[in-house]
């Protein structure tokens, strides 16, 4: 009986924590679980590159997977999910760590992250049946994880949510400036309406 008694609490506790994590990411979870960042990483083009180029991904298949594994686990500080990158240095094309904050999700659906310091993206995430084995015709109930878009967004300071509207507090963005001297003092907050 003890240890029927002790299996539920640990249950109840596991449950609340899933819970509280979903809560917490605002739903961008998967099973209770923050959702590994090197698999937004593998979305993420290069600066460079400007557009996305991988759209989507299987989330079910690429949370665990070896395409996404990474001697470094994800952590979690505050709300802020990071882990190191393989073979990752700092540049302006590629950083040590790639980590994500979703700042909220829009009434339409899009969970809104804050990627590094001056991007921010929108990500929709879907179930849906796929048949996943050419020869096998038995679908298989999976999360897509799609990119829906990405800015860039000099001088950022802060980003919310509330509604369908994206909203921004940023420096002023001086482009004719020496590069240090670019974001100015002066603070600006202005939003977007988005949607999928």
């Amino acid at each position: 009986m003890i240890r029927l008694m002790m299996f539920a609490v640990l249950f109840l506790a596991a449950s609340i924590g899933r819970g509280q994590a979903a809560e917490k990411f605002y739903g961008f979870t998967l099973d209770g679980k923050v959702i590994n960042p090197l698999c937004l990483e593998h979305m993420h083009p290069w600066l460079s590159d400007g557009v996305i180029i991988v759209k989507s991904l299987i989330l079910d298949y690429c949370q665990d997977s070896n395409w996404a594994f990474n001697a470094s686990p994800a952590e979690v500080k505050n709300d802020i999910v990071s882990t190191k990158l393989k073979d990752g240095a700092d540049s302006e094309v590629s950083s040590s760590t790639f980590s994500y904050e979703i700042v909220g999700k829009t009434d339409n659906g899009l969970y809104i992250a804050w990627l590094g310091e001056n991007e921010v993206a929108a990500y929709t995430l879907e179930e849906k049946a796929i048949n996943d084995d050419l020869f096998d015709p038995k679908p298989a109930k999976v999360h897509i994880l799609t990119q829906v878009s990405l800015s860039f967004v000099p001088c950022l300071e802060k980003v919310w949510v509330e509604g369908n509207k994206v909203f921004v507090t940023k420096d002023v963005y001086d482009q004719e400036a020496p590069r240090p001297d670019q974001c100015k003092a002066q603070k600006e907050t202005v939003s977007y309406e988005v949607s999928p």
